[in-house]
């Protein structure tokens, strides 16, 4: 699971998307082995949790420049 960690994290946000995308279309296919599904299914969870720790992380920097320049406004 530590590789796929690793090669997840090479990922950019938006290719990380497009895999869970993917890995949604291939969930619906009903003809899936379960094994295959549920491998499916842990791949899209940690690139979930991947892209849920982007945005958050992108928020938390949003939050930073907005309250710095709230902090300049009031200085002027």
């Amino acid at each position: 699971m530590e590789n796929n960690k690793t090669e997840i994290e090479a990922l950019s946000f938006e290719e990380a998307v497009e895999k869970l995308d993917q890995i949604i279309k291939k969930l619906g296919d009903p003809a899936l082995p379960l094994e295959e599904a549920f491998a499916a299914y842990e791949e899209g969870a940690a690139l979930l949790k991947y892209c849920n720790m982007t945005l958050d992380k992108v928020e938390k920097q949003v939050m930073l420049i907005n309250e710095q320049g709230e902090e300049i406004a009031f200085a002027q």
